[in-house]
């Protein structure tokens, strides 16, 4: 998981996709954690994202007693026009 800002991922994944890098974008759920503990084989696929989010706010609340206090939750937004 990494320690990011809803601000941070937004211009981390612009700089990827200006810089022409590719890549893929893991917003992970308390649930993909367990399965990545599960299934060495989705724990690679997910750990190979860059980055990867907290979705879940019981992620951003492990991460916060882990220290890392300005963890915020990452989570996919939905826009109608």
């Amino acid at each position: 998981m990494d320690y990011t800002t809803y601000t941070k991922a937004t211009e981390q994944v612009l700089e990827m996709a200006n810089d022409g890098q590719g890549g893929y974008v893991c917003i992970s759920t308390g649930h993909m954690v367990m399965e990545g503990h599960d299934d060495p084989d989705f724990q690679r696929i997910v750990n190979g994202a860059d980055p990867v989010t907290p979705e879940g706010v019981p992620l951003v609340w492990a991460m916060k007693l882990l220290g890392i206090k300005e963890a915020e939750r990452v989570y996919e937004q939905k826009y109608t026009t």
